[in-house]
């Protein structure tokens, strides 16, 4: 063999070593022996000749080899192997090297028949032969055949295609040494491509000295198809390179690879040559132009293109159409599909699909459905393509009827149909239905593909059904199918969506260790199964498992830090999005964006927004959506007005966001409008704006319009029943909640976790929790278990003042949020332990746990609570740190605890702060200064109220009531009354106990009694009230028959009873009456006694005479209460008990240092018994500790104003005047002042008897009153000795009734006597 034959013959073995070795040891020996002398006598290897070949040579005879290689043809279980395809590389020369074999089957055995005739020698005689005949005369001829009939198999076989004969034919041709004749070598290749030999293809291709058009053609789609679009693309510069201009096929192929790989610059060089070469003519190419545009986001190059088409077939339409609907210009391609039909063009099953999906994707059900009607009028009615569409769109939004009617009219029902039809219950429910779907299927003969296989591992994970999920998982790995990515995601999110995390790790292994989009799946779960902070650990072990996060991953782990509340992890999460690159991709920024804002930390959602270089209205709706979580409705209005100011246009999670943020009534008409608005652009059929419209109605309390809507959606899913049944559930309408539950059910829904919690929710009103608990029951027996309804159950156990059972809830969740967390604090700061709220709330604080506005609230309410104000300070400061003080419930609860704390000026700070002042805020002002004492500012605040047009509400009127009686302006207070049968309030317990209090205040009995009457039903706080009023007022001997007829109604009474009732007994010296009650208390009531009881008992034994047993009682049950020492020490001054009072006084000088209140009632003790030294003595030491007096002051109403006089101020020359009068009448009554026992204590009561306030205040009344008008005056300290014996004396001298209430008691002074009997 010469060197020239010898290097062809080695280059042939090159090329045929990706074949079968049998092939390729058969092809090798039978070249060597044709074209080597003397074969059978040379035994040496010749020079240059491969040790294999001639190896070959030895061991078998060529006739042997031949019927080899028809067997290996035609041989059911011999299958040749060629090189994979999905494994390679590009080496030097821009060539795809391959490795890996893999099996080809032939699903059928070829039967090779005797040859017909063989004598016909010129001519394409094959042309009659089948391919199988074709072959096995071309392998039974030693001699070389005409190119005629080689080109005749090889056409024969393209159109079979298949890969066994294809091969076979290039080793004929190889064994004919025809394979680089250049039409054979140039119809080889396209036939190797077609018999999906590829890789075979490719490297003959490298051999080749010429390559056609044609070839270099078949070549670049093989690639294209084969998903190498890299290589394909390297195929066309090549093909440049050589000179080979593409034909319109060749164009086409790569319009469609720029399509995929978005490569729009060489689209746009293909476009050049297009129009170079005169081809713009050409429908088929500019409709692939189009297409190609489209796909490169390039839609008004795509239209330009279309325009200039002077004849548009369907199939243009149809390109621009689907550009549209691509990308998501759903009302321009509907738009284009009406011109299309008006300019006379017929839509095809393409048209239809596309205009089907736009439908499904805007939401325009109705539009869809008139497509279906002119599908049945026309030829596509029993299309199985278009009514695949059709069972997706209505399965997509609900319509499941529908979508089953015309799964069920389909001639042909395939795996497509079937599994949107399962994805449409998979999406909706009821899931079983799912599932029979799917047996039904199989029972059928059909298989499930990964997507019916992904939408019932949904079901399972949407269910729960985590058994069923397992069987699919080993159906699966029967089939082999269980490592596909979109099945192995599934069975990953269906493993941890069922809270099976072990499985789903597992199946993670089993995947890819190194595929992020595996653990991105299983993150995800982990995420919407509650565990943010073990998905923040599968974050951190990636880099373990070799996996580079990418911008799905750092958006995961973003949600898992917003779930948590977690901003430091967050905020080094977002350090590392910068360091890797990430920080301007939109998806990582908009994540960034909604974490900070949900979070509450907007200034820094703000800095990441303003960094973003592409802001979309994703990135708007993350802010928007932030600030309406936190109620900030006037924030997120400015930032609708602004995204509209940039030029970009809210869609239907803007909306959404607007509908959240105005589900407050106060915000009621914005959100009227924005129904109006949606309605105006035809959103209002969306899923998402009709649930969003029902949440909005509902959460402002008008049900009508929130039923209407519901009623108006052309499909409900369960997030509108849910967001229905919550509304009713959230304004007390049990009773509808449950009645929607059941007729959910009915119509074939299936109850969510959500359905069950938004009747849990409700249950917390009276008469509901019975219903609870059943449900509690129910649950429990069917194994639910879910954080929403664990959370719910939590909520009403805490609202309900159930803290143990609240507690029990809370302890087993297995991780505790933000929701759960608050809801516990919350009942401990509505119920008690006040200290356990604080607790808890430190607890979170340092486990992690993000603590919202509404923690912080509950926290403030736990300090308010304890009136404990330097910890409720440190929480303020807290809250202005974490920006919580622009929360309008945050600042009125802040407003509350100083309030309640009497620190009205620091509320009214708070107050003032208020963008929005509403009832509920006027109301804590009116309290905290009801509460303080200050009943002047408070009926001043209620004025201001009603000037600014806000309603009180209950709590406002019983805190005005309450006002109005402390300072004794009833004229005001019958106002008040006269709006409350108005508002038809004046039956409310709260505000009853408010007027019987008020006129029980004012010595009106008589009306206090009335209110006390005109009640239904007495509860045990109005019965206290009505005792209480009895006492005050020196009708002890009726409280005590109230008491009696409280017992006899078989009212049980309560502690408040007990107090009010022994106050009754002390103050009108029942002294063995109050002994009994107080004996009854514990022995007949199982009350325990408090701090006030052991007062009134130490008082009850020292009015007694007992003074030595009061103080052993006093010392052994109650050594820190300053009331029983105070009591005590009051009996001393009575009693004249000097050494007594004197220890008495040094027991509360321990407890309070600071209080003169001690010091003015032993100094009385003291000038009582003429111990001036005494006095100075102890005036003394008052200045010494500071001890800070109160300044006199009295109170009087006159023509509904009140007004106030202070000790040592200038009363006018007016009532100077009558002050002298006064005191003229008083000396001709026989009363001469008593100057002794004030001499040295003047700053506490007045020197001289014309400066006291009371005296001033009465000496006004009598003078801008008519006579015989009964006078009412209100004093903030005790009565002294003198003005109690002057206003006796002025009662009867002026003959007026004149009522003085001061800190002991209620005075009624009548013709010379008071009611007290002179005992106070």
């Amino acid at each position: 063999m010469n060197a020239g034959l010898e290097a062809t013959f080695i280059e042939r073995a090159s090329s045929l070593c990706i074949l079968d070795s049998d092939k390729s040891k058969q092809l090798l020996c039978e070249e060597w022996n044709c074209n080597r002398p003397n074969a059978d006598a040379e035994l040496d290897v010749p020079i240059g000749l491969p040790p294999q070949a001639w190896n070959l040579k030895l061991e078998m005879k060529s006739e042997d080899l031949q019927k080899k290689s028809v067997k290996s043809c035609t041989g059911r279980n011999h299958a040749p192997r060629v090189e994979s395809c999905n494994e390679s590389s590009i080496d030097s020369n821009g060539y795809q090297s391959f490795k890996g074999p893999v099996d080809l089957d032939i699903p059928f055995v070829m039967d090779i028949e005797e040859c017909k005739d063989f004598s016909r020698q010129e001519g394409n005689f094959l042309d009659s032969f089948s391919l199988e005949e074709a072959i096995s005369f071309l392998d039974s001829k030693d001699e070389v055949l005409s190119i005629e009939n080689y080109i005749c198999s090889i056409l024969k076989c393209r159109k079979r295609k298949i890969p066994q004969f294809g091969e076979h034919i290039y080793l004929l041709l190889c064994k004919s040494g025809l394979e680089l004749q250049e039409t054979l070598s140039n119809h080889c290749v396209p036939m190797l491509v077609d018999c999906e030999s590829l890789p075979l293809a490719l490297q003959f291709s490298k051999r080749l000295t010429y390559v056609s058009e044609h070839a270099w053609s078949s070549l670049i789609l093989g690639l294209a198809e084969a998903g190498q679009l890299h290589v394909a693309l390297t195929f066309y510069q090549r093909m440049q390179e050589n000179g080979v201009h593409p034909s319109s096929h060749t164009i086409v192929t790569l319009l469609k690879i720029c399509a995929r790989l978005k490569a729009a610059d060489l689209g746009r060089c293909l476009h050049v040559e297009i129009t170079q070469r005169g081809l713009e003519s050409d429908s088929f190419i500019c409709n692939t132009l189009i297409h190609m545009y489209a796909k490169c986001d390039m839609l008004l190059e795509a239209k330009a293109i279309f325009d200039k088409l002077p004849l548009r077939t369907v199939v243009t339409w149809n390109a621009l159409i689907a550009a549209y609907t691509e990308h998501g210009l759903y009302q321009e391609a509907l738009k284009l599909s009406e011109t299309m039909e008006k300019e006379g063009i017929s839509p095809d099953a393409f048209s239809f699909a596309c205009s089907l999906k736009a439908c499904c994707s805007i939401g325009a059900i109705d539009k869809g459905r008139e497509l279906h009607k002119k599908i049945n009028c026309g030829v596509y009615k029993t299309d199985t393509f278009i009514g695949n569409v059709l069972v997706g769109m209505y399965a997509k939004y609900g319509s499941l009827s529908e979508a089953r009617e015309v799964f069920d009219q389909l001639p042909k029902q395939d795996v497509v149909g079937w599994s949107a039809l399962i994805a449409g219950y998979a999406e909706h429910g009821p899931f079983e239905e799912a599932l029979k779907c799917f047996e039904r299927m199989q029972l059928v003969g059909l298989f499930p593909d990964s997507i019916t296989y992904a939408s019932v591992l949904r079901v399972c994970a949407s269910a729960g059904f985590l058994e069923r999920g397992q069987e699919l998982h080993m159906e699966l790995v029967e089939r082999g199918c269980e490592l596909r990515p979109v099945l192995g995601n599934s069975l990953v999110g269906m493993y941890a969506k069922c809270g099976s995390f072990p499985e789903a790790r597992k199946v993670l292994q089993m995947i890819s260790v190194g595929d992020i989009v595996s653990w991105n799946a299983f993150i995800t779960g982990l995420i919407e199964h509650g565990f943010s902070e073990e998905a923040l650990d599968c974050f951190k072990d990636l880099r373990l498992h070799c996996a580079s996060p990418d911008a799905v991953t750092f958006a995961c782990s973003l949600k898992a830090c917003s779930g948590m509340g977690n901003v430091q992890e967050g905020q080094e999460i977002h350090m590392q999005t910068i360091s890797r690159g990430f920080e301007g991709d939109s998806l990582v920024g908009n994540t960034l964006i909604g974490m900070y804002s949900r979070i509450g930390f907007f200034p820094e959602a703000l800095q990441v927004f303003k960094d973003l270089l592409d802001r979309d209205v994703v990135s708007w709706n993350a802010l928007i959506a932030g600030y309406a979580e936190h109620d900030l409705a006037e924030e997120v209005l400015k930032c609708l007005e602004q995204m509209q100011v940039e030029g970009t246009l809210p869609d239907v999670a803007t909306y959404r966001s607007l509908l959240k943020a105005y589900s407050n009534i106060e915000f009621s008409d914005k959100g009227a409008r924005v129904h109006l608005k949606v309605f105006q652009m035809g959103l209002n059929k969306d899923f998402a704006i009709g649930n969003a419209l029902i949440n909005m109605y509902a959460k402002v309390g008008l049900l009508d319009q929130a039923q209407k809507v519901f009623d108006e959606l052309s499909i409900c899913d369960v997030v509108s029943w849910n967001a229905l049944i919550s509304g009713y559930g959230d304004q007390g309408s049990i009773n509808e909640a449950f009645n929607l539950l059941k007729k959910m059910q009915l119509e074939g829904f299936s109850l969510d976790a959500t359905s069950y919690a938004c009747v849990i929710k409700a249950c917390d009103r009276e008469g509901g929790f019975g219903m609870g608990r059943e449900i509690h029951m129910e649950i429990t027996k069917k194994g639910m278990r879910h954080d929403v309804i664990d959370n719910a159950l939590l909520g009403v156990y805490a609202k309900c003042g159930l803290i143990l059972d609240a507690q029990y809830v809370f302890d087993r969740l297995l991780v505790p949020d933000v929701i759960s967390s608050t809801s516990l604090i919350a009942g401990y700061a509505e119920h008690g332990p006040f200290e356990e709220a604080l607790t808890k709330f430190d607890q979170m604080q340092s486990e992690g746990i993000f603590q919202n506005a509404s923690m912080y609230a509950c926290a403030l309410k736990a300090c308010s609570s304890l009136k404990n104000i330097d910890r409720g300070q440190e929480t303020h400061a807290e809250v202005i740190k974490k920006g919580f003080d622009k929360d309008a419930g945050t600042l009125n609860t802040l407003l509350n605890m100083y309030a309640k704390c009497r620190f009205p000026q620091e509320a009214e700070v708070v107050f003032d702060k208020l963008p929005m002042k509403e009832s509920v805020s006027w109301t804590a002002l009116i309290s905290g200064y009801s509460d303080s004492g200050l009943c002047k500012e408070a009926l001043h605040c209620f004025d201001c109220m009603q000037q600014e047009g806000v309603s009180p509400n209950v709590v406002t009127y019983a805190s005005v009531v309450k006002s109005c009686g402390s300072i004794g302006a009833i004229d005001k207070g019958h106002d008040v009354i006269q709006q409350l049968y108005q508002t038809g309030l004046d039956k409310d317990p709260l505000v009853v106990n408010s007027l019987i209090g008020m006129h029980s205040k004012c010595g009106q009995l008589s009306e206090a009694r009335k209110v006390f009457d005109g009640l239904c039903s007495q509860d045990t706080s109005v019965w206290s009230s009505m005792i209480q009023g009895y006492g005050m007022n020196h009708e002890g001997g009726m409280a005590v028959q109230c008491f009696e007829d409280m017992q006899k109604q078989k009212i049980k009474p309560d502690v408040v009873t007990f107090t009010c009732l022994l106050n009754s007994c002390s103050h009108t010296s029942l002294i063995h009456k109050g002994l009994e009650y107080f004996k009854l208390m514990r022995e007949g009531y199982g009350v325990a006694p408090r701090e006030d009881h052991y007062t009134c008992f130490v008082d009850l034994l020292a009015r007694s005479g007992k003074l030595i047993e009061a103080e052993n009682f006093a010392e052994m049950m109650c050594p820190s209460n300053e009331g029983a020492w105070l009591a005590l020490l009051t009996a001393c001054r009575t009693c004249g008990e000097v050494e007594l009072g004197s220890r008495c006084f040094e027991h509360l000088v321990c407890l309070n240092a600071e209080s003169a209140a001690w010091y003015a009632i032993m100094v009385d003790i003291y000038a009582d018994e003429g111990r001036l030294d005494g006095m100075m003595r102890l005036e003394d030491v008052r200045k010494h500790v500071a001890a800070k007096k109160k300044r006199a002051s009295a109170l009087i109403e006159v023509n509904k104003q009140v007004h106030e006089f202070v000790v040592g101020s200038n009363p006018g020359n007016d009532i100077t005047s009558m002050l002298e009068t006064l005191n003229s009448r008083l000396k001709g009554g026989g009363h001469m002042p008593n100057h002794v026992s004030h001499s040295v204590y003047d700053d506490v009561k007045e020197t001289s008897m014309h400066e006291h306030a009371e005296k001033i205040a009465i000496a006004f009344g009598i003078l801008n009153t008519p006579q015989g008008l009964t006078l009412r005056v209100t004093k903030n300290l005790r009565m002294c000795d003198d003005c109690h014996d002057a206003t006796k004396v002025l009662s009867k001298v002026e003959r007026r009734e004149i009522i003085l209430r001061d800190t002991c008691c209620i005075h009624h002074f009548k013709d010379g006597v008071c009611s007290c009997g002179d005992s106070f």
